[in-house]
């Protein structure tokens, strides 16, 4: 059974186009391009079997449309038996569904009702960074094609439940709330964390006097900053040394929380900057990207400062909790190198208060929601 092909075809070969695959999910460079990796499926109604004509007639309807949504030079699709898959970087979902509503309604203009569709896809790195889990992850998403008189279709739980977002996007409350329970399905101690940092963020902030819209916004990116943790693909709470590839995904999580997670929520737009840079350090040894000096700004320091202390302080699977000699040791050695001189020197004035450090033992969400509240004016 043949393909059609031509100089500006997406076409390619199973076996390259798997290779090919492969190679992207297993790629940390593939980190900066998200893309879909969809799979589509015919199937004739009743079970009756397929002639060769027939099939050659869907390759070629599926060659034509793919051939005409697909990026040139980017995506690639490839046909296997009854299943087209497809890597697409399209920008988003609505652009992948316009991409099987298209083939939907050529397949149903060629046999009407005798030929079914269902199709399923997984976003990179959003959903999976691990090529062995997207057959099962697409399985689990597969969902049968259902075209009415109009030839509309209908969306999935998961897309209801994106529109859902989309509608309350605008509730800062509602937005943080949405992704703090994400969190804790998917790592309790994250959650935990997250609410101590931002605790301590807003007691730092408040020696520092900075100005209340600073304040505001670094609080929020405080208790959001961990959410590209939601994308790893592996269990942070083993106790093994991290292989390379799992590091790089570590590192990888302030640049997939600000450019994949928070962009569908338009309330986080003036925290992105201070997330994205809350692991850099002054002296360039930090991550994603390895700023220097003035271009971290003093909210993301802030952050990285109190991010560091309350992770120290508490117990890990790999090592245990710091004692407070060791943690102040670890700042002053850090001073100038890590953050600016003058920001850890009153780290520590704020933190050899006894109070300080009880305050943030049990850091509370309500009472952290309303400090927010009650400064949102600004």
């Amino acid at each position: 059974m043949s393909v059609s092909n031509s100089s500006n075809s997406c076409y390619v070969e199973k076996d390259i186009f798997n290779a090919l695959v492969e190679g992207k999910f297993s790629s940390v460079r593939e980190y900066d391009k998200s893309f879909y990796y969809c799979q589509i499926e015919f199937n004739v109604i009743n079970n009756k079997s397929l002639d060769n004509k027939t099939r050659q007639l869907i390759y070629d309807i599926f060659h034509k449309v793919l051939s005409m949504h697909l990026l040139n030079g980017r995506d690639l699709f490839t046909i296997d038996e009854d299943k087209v898959f497809v890597l697409s970087y399209l920008p988003d979902e609505k652009k992948i569904m316009d991409v099987v509503n298209h083939l939907a309604i050529s397949v149903y203009n060629k046999f009407k009702n005798n030929i079914s569709l269902s199709y399923s896809f997984v976003k990179y790195p959003f959903e999976t960074t691990d090529y062995l889990e997207v057959p099962f992850l697409l399985q689990e998403k597969k969902v049968t094609y259902k075209i009415d008189d109009s030839l509309n279709y209908s969306f999935t739980n998961e897309e209801d439940e994106q529109t859902f977002f989309n509608k309350n996007e605008n509730d800062l409350f509602e937005a943080i709330h949405t992704l703090l329970q994400r969190l804790k399905l998917h790592d309790k101690y994250l959650l935990k964390h997250s609410l101590a940092v931002a605790q301590c963020v807003i007691y730092f902030s408040q020696e520092l006097s900075l100005p209340k819209i600073g304040q505001k916004n670094l609080i929020i990116a405080s208790l959001i900053h961990d959410v590209g943790y939601l994308n790893l693909n592996f269990d942070r709470e083993n106790t093994g040394k991290l292989t390379p590839e799992e590091w790089m995904q570590i590192k990888c999580h302030p640049y997939i929380a600000t450019n994949i997670i928070l962009p569908p929520f338009p309330v986080f737009n003036d925290c992105l900057d201070i997330i994205k840079d809350h692991h850099e350090y002054i002296d360039g040894s930090g991550y994603p990207l390895g700023k220097k000096s003035t271009d971290i700004s003093i909210y993301s320091q802030v952050l990285s400062i109190s991010d560091t202390y309350t992770a120290v302080r508490e117990d890990r699977p790999h090592r245990r909790a710091l004692r407070f000699d060791e943690i102040i040791d670890i700042f002053i050695k850090s001073a100038g190198i890590k953050w600016n001189e003058n920001l850890v020197t009153m780290f520590l004035a704020t933190i050899a208060d006894t109070e300080f450090r009880h305050k943030i033992n049990d850091p509370n969400f309500d009472a952290i929601t309303q400090f927010i509240d009650n400064i949102i004016q600004y």
